[in-house]
């Protein structure tokens, strides 16, 4: 149900936010996720079990590295925008991807193990309808 919200949320923002060329779109997927952060966190904080500080500690080293791919790829945006547009956009995520992974390679090596280390020990069981 939260992610058909996502859906919904996304797709009418986009869809909102198009004429505003490549930057719309992309306002509109962080106003996605503020909405949905806002709304959802205290479902979140009583499913996982712990407190607001917990939470953000444990989450803090991916949002960083989201804050260094956007100040990377917003301040080299100049660099791309003699590209085709829809270059400029896979220039731009590529770049955001670089990043986002350099900076946690280098920066929070131990936290990355970690978190692929609890995902390859997750053992998800979907039951037929």
């Amino acid at each position: 149900l939260l992610a058909l919200f996502d859906l919904v949320l996304l797709s009418a923002l986009c869809w909102g936010l198009q004429s505003f060329g490549t930057r719309g779109l992309v306002s509109g997927l962080g106003i996605v996720y503020i909405v949905s952060t806002v709304l959802f966190m205290p479902i979140i904080l009583k499913e996982v079990g712990a407190g607001l500080g917990a939470l953000m500690a444990r989450v803090a080293p991916a949002y960083l590295a989201a804050a260094a791919m956007a100040v990377v790829v917003l301040s080299t945006a100049p660099l791309f925008g003699h590209l085709h547009p829809m270059l400029q956009i896979g220039a731009k995520a590529g770049l955001g991807a670089l990043v986002y992974a350099l900076y946690l390679l280098i920066v929070h090596r131990r936290w990355l193990s970690k978190t692929v280390e609890l995902v390859r020990e997750r053992n998800v069981q979907v039951k037929p309808a």
